[in-house]
């Protein structure tokens, strides 16, 4: 959960359904501390760094805006790629852009989440449902808009093992 976290805030709003689930079980409530402790150990360095560079806490990711833009703009796929195969980094607005150029980390953060917030604000139930759709993408797999072009060496069915061990995992 803590190194989701770092990539997805929204990973926070399941912690309760662990907290929920120690209530039920007499050994839950020292898992769930285990849990809590394992949250702690994954944020502690990144929070630790955040208070040096930037003088206050920051819980997650200074890259929480971005990837809260990726999800919530016209263009979105869901992915780290456009339709066309491009990183997405690269293919930004050009007024988007323009803001960007010169910004500081901190800054570049509330640029983008301000972008992402205004299309969410104009798209509230597009916006709900791309949330659903990053969230599948989060936890399975998003499609792959650069055609395997990262990894020639990993055939369809080498690809079909590694989503079958995953799946293996996540439902163990």
């Amino acid at each position: 959960c803590g190194l989701g976290m770092l990539v997805r805030h929204d990973v926070a709003a399941f912690l309760p359904v662990p907290a929920l689930l120690a209530l039920r079980d007499p050994g839950g409530a020292k898992r769930f501390g285990f849990l809590a402790v394992g949250l702690a150990l994954a944020l502690t360095p990144w929070v630790i760094r955040n208070y040096r560079v930037h003088q206050r806490v920051i819980v997650a990711t200074t890259q929480a805006g971005e990837f809260l833009w990726r999800g919530n703009n016209a263009a979105s796929t869901g992915t780290l790629w456009t339709r066309d195969g491009k990183p997405m980094s690269e293919e930004l607005p050009e007024p988007l852009a323009a803001r960007l150029k010169g910004a500081g980390e901190l800054e570049i953060d509330a640029i983008f989440k301000d972008e992402a917030l205004a299309f969410v604000r104009s798209h509230p139930l597009l916006s709900l449902g791309r949330w659903v759709r990053n969230f599948a993408y989060f936890w399975w797999f998003g499609p792959d808009y650069t055609e395997g072009r990262y990894y020639p060496w990993l055939s369809g069915a080498g690809r079909f093992l590694y989503k079958s061990a995953y799946l293996f995992l996540f439902t163990a």
